[in-house]
């Protein structure tokens, strides 16, 4: 679809609304299943979103939390968050208890809009992070119904960012990736409709979600060089900057160590590895999800490079599939392909670029490697589901 016939389309009070309702349904939805599982499984304390490990020495300014913490486990990368949400500038020594700091200090947008929406007051930091959180999921939801009403479906569409890998994941660890990933369908929806000013907040914001989120603004100053539009490609370049002044910040602030990407010249060798280097599970079932996924984002990975090999596919975010495809291709560290909640946060918008441009074609098969993904982690909701529904009985 041209842009100027996008530009014609969806400006209506009643689309706006319709799509804000649905961003709103899909933000109250998260909360609702937040508020249940916090409510009957972990005694009403809402720390537990951060999946904070029993292994995980918690710093001693924030022992006043009363942290839950999950038995038998060292957490997952929601607690380290936590952390950086409540001292963004290292300026205590609570830094000293993640585990990578130079690497979690990288992705300060949530953490640190979680700073800023606190206004200096420490107990307001964990209702301020799950409320950016929220807002995230909210114009995930919101960009992809606005993009659906203009493409010839229904704002209601917008509730299947609920089913983005990175969104089911991000709702039980409270982690960052949401971001990225809503960040991507945002791009979409402002760039087909040369909202340049947006679109550069929009980028810079990605590449301070995660360093990953680079590719956002990469990915676009290709599809502007492609098009030969120069002048708009070092424009959108300088979206960087930002992020790059406060990589080199966080370099000079924390020492080195811990989990850098790792990448290697053969294709593909990462999910190799992510087969023979896995997770171990007590139910057998939960294993092969996870295999079935690995291949899943296989062949997601060779349908975002079908499309950027195809001119009739080129658009505005065809080329951050690809960025995120040579990515997943060439990333080889078994950490990031050991399960689906790892490498499905990790190439969310791979998979959201493969969704749109699906979803533009009518090519609904093309869906099916981000729903094979997603049966691992929705195993984990059935799972609690049923200990909310025993809860519930039970009280009852």
């Amino acid at each position: 679809m041209s842009s100027q016939r996008v530009a014609g389309q969806g400006e209506s009070r009643h689309s706006i609304w319709a799509a804000s309702l649905t961003g709103a349904c899909a933000a109250g939805i998260v909360f609702g299943w937040l508020f249940l599982c916090v409510h009957y499984l972990y005694g009403g304390n809402w720390t537990s979103v951060y999946y904070t490990g029993e292994k995980w020495k918690t710093p001693a300014q924030l022992e006043h939390e009363h942290i839950y913490r999950f038995a038998g486990t060292s957490g997952y990368d929601g607690e380290q968050y936590h952390v950086v949400a409540h001292d963004p500038f290292g300026r205590t020594d609570m830094w000293k208890t993640v585990d990578m700091p130079r690497f979690r200090y990288r992705r300060i947008l949530v953490p640190g809009l979680a700073a800023l929406f606190s206004f200096g007051h420490d107990s307001w930091v964990d209702p301020a992070y799950i409320g950016v959180f929220l807002c995230f999921v909210y114009l995930g939801s919101f960009w992809l119904a606005r993009w659906a009403q203009v493409h010839g479906f229904t704002a209601a569409w917008g509730l299947l960012f609920l089913l983005v890998p990175a969104t089911l994941a991000c709702v039980l660890f409270m982690v960052v990736d949401v971001v990225t990933a809503a960040l991507t369908v945002g791009l979409a929806w402002y760039a087909e409709r040369k909202y340049d000013k947006r679109l550069y907040l929009l980028l810079a914001a990605a590449a301070l979600s995660r360093e990953t989120g680079i590719i956002l603004a990469l990915g676009y100053c290709l599809w502007l060089l492609v098009q030969r539009q120069i002048k708009r490609m070092v424009v959108f370049g300088t979206s960087m900057l930002p992020a790059l002044l406060w990589f080199l910040w966080v370099q000079k602030r924390f020492p080195p160590g811990g989990f850098e990407y790792v990448s290697s010249p053969i294709p593909f060798i990462g999910i190799y590895r992510g087969f023979l280097y896995h997770v171990v599970y007590q139910q057998k079932i939960l294993l092969y999800l996870d295999y079935l996924g690995i291949a899943a984002m296989a062949a997601a990975i060779g349908i975002a490079l079908y499309f950027s090999f195809r001119r009739k596919y080129w658009n505005e975010v065809t080329f951050v599939g690809l960025g995120f495809a040579v990515l997943a291709a060439l990333i080889s560290h078994e950490l990031v392909w050991n399960e689906v909640n790892a490498f499905g946060r990790h190439f969310a918008p791979l998979l959201v670029v493969v969704g749109l441009t699906a979803a533009m074609d009518r090519k609904w098969w093309l869906l099916a490697p981000m729903f094979l993904i997603d049966l691992r982690i929705l195993a984990v909701y059935a799972n609690h589901a049923g200990r909310i529904m025993a809860a519930v009985l039970h009280r009852g």
